[in-house]
């Protein structure tokens, strides 16, 4: 039996209520559809997670500081955490992307890869425990 377990270590109903929907939703897209899926589903468990970016500081030509999750005008001083504009305008729209919709947003293969990369960045800023995934590594030697 499949259990989500909270960061204190108990069951955690509404991670495990994510992830079986997100696998139902998978489990009805065609092809087409799934494309964006895992963007999705990281974008989605990160807002699940608490570590979501505050997408209401994002203005046109702003910098998302990935250490605060806030979007800037200029760079941060202190550490080079940070997205340039256009990365940034993808990571505040990613913010309105569901399942249902995800098959709206466009991107190249490298553009996807892109946005991948990003989060699993993004993750590993905000969990210091994730700093030696192999994710998207193991997912393109999977991909050919």
């Amino acid at each position: 039996i499949l259990t989500a377990v909270s960061a204190a270590g108990g069951p955690d109903e509404a991670m495990f209520d994510f992830v079986e929907r997100a696998i139902g939703e998978l489990d009805r897209a065609d092809a087409v559809s799934t494309a964006n899926f895992h963007v999705c589903f990281l974008y989605q468990l990160g807002r699940l997670s608490g570590i979501e970016p505050d997408v209401s500081t994002y203005r046109d030509g702003y910098l998302l500081d990935m250490r605060d999750g806030l979007f800037r005008p200029t760079p941060p001083l202190l550490h080079s955490d940070w997205l340039d504009s256009r990365a940034s305008g993808t990571a505040a729209s990613l913010a309105r992307m569901r399942f249902g919709n995800m098959h709206c947003w466009r991107f190249t293969q490298k553009e996807r890869a892109e946005t991948l990369d990003t989060l699993i960045r993004y993750y590993s800023i905000h969990f210091s425990t994730l700093r030696s995934l192999k994710t998207l590594e193991v997912l393109r030697r999977m991909m050919g």
